[in-house]
């Protein structure tokens, strides 16, 4: 009989044994350990990102142009699988659809992962935190573009849903008086480093040797950074500006007769000059 009782024991024994083996550690291990692994992990950029500031996107070639670190610039295309991150790993579009969020606008810091053996198309494009003054920035831009740039930044026009066009009195009345005087007086649409950077390229490009030298049209301006200071302030505060036909934006200063016509496809980002027609050839350009 004791014989039988540990032959049956034995053999639950070696039983209980095989199950056990066959199942491994995780037998008694949290079923949701996985789980809550891969919650704990953070989205985080790859270490070898291109990081840049935005110089321009067009959205024909669906491209876009970075300033790195070291003033070089780097052109990546987009196609319909480049995947667009916000900071948190949110989705911010897919394909040429992320070419138009906020944070692909000038200035902005944002990385950039090639696709693998083509370090000219984008893979991911990593988007920082909107800031919401380059946001209001660019949505008065387009809001210019579609108007024609007669839109007073400063006391934009507030609307709703149900009275879509209608202005409230103090904007109403400052936008009137300023049409009727032909003026159209702007906020900047760049960021202090961008106007700084823009100037600088302008200055050190042929307006200074073609407008200032050659033609003496800036007899204040003795040097390169007087040309700099003096393109700096046209393009913080113009009284007009709009934007114009390939990417590019006008700036006027009626104040000085200056105009700044920024070209983000040139190579010293536009130019400088005062016009003989003054606002007339300010109104005429296209």
């Amino acid at each position: 009989m004791r014989a039988r009782v540990t032959l049956v024991a034995a053999i639950l024994l070696a039983i209980f044994a095989w199950g056990n083996q066959g199942v491994g550690p995780g037998l008694h291990a949290d079923p949701f350990q996985g789980a809550k692994k891969d919650a704990a992990k953070k989205f985080q950029v790859p270490k070898d990102a291109i990081k840049g500031a935005v110089k321009s996107v067009d959205l024909q070639e669906n491209t876009f142009t970075i300033i790195l670190s070291t003033n070089k610039e780097r052109t990546f295309a987009v196609n319909k699988t480049t995947e667009f991150w916000g900071p948190n790993g949110g989705d911010r579009g897919t394909g040429p659809e992320g070419l138009k969020d906020d944070c692909m606008g000038i200035g902005y810091e944002i990385q950039v992962a090639p696709v693998p053996k083509d370090d000219k198309t984008a893979k991911d494009v990593y988007l920082p935190v909107r800031n919401s003054a380059k946001a209001d920035a660019k949505s008065t831009a387009k809001a210019d573009a579609k108007s024609g740039g007669k839109t007073d930044a400063k006391s934009p026009a507030k609307t709703d849903g149900k009275s879509s066009g209608k202005t409230d009195t103090k904007s109403t009345s400052k936008s009137t008086a300023k049409a009727d005087a032909k003026k159209d007086a702007k906020a900047s649409p760049f960021s202090p480093a961008d106007v700084k950077r823009i100037a600088a390229n302008i200055a050190g490009g042929h307006s200074y040797e073609k407008h200032v030298i050659d033609e003496k049209l800036f007899p204040e301006v003795k040097s390169q950074k007087d040309f700099t200071d003096a393109i700096s302030k046209v393009l913080t505060s113009p009284t007009h500006h709009r934007n114009l036909e390939n990417d590019r934006q006008a700036f006027y200063d009626s104040k000085s007769n200056t105009i700044v016509i920024y070209n983000p496809h040139a190579d010293d980002d536009g130019t400088c000059f005062r016009p003989r027609d003054g606002l007339s050839y300010y109104d005429n350009l296209k």
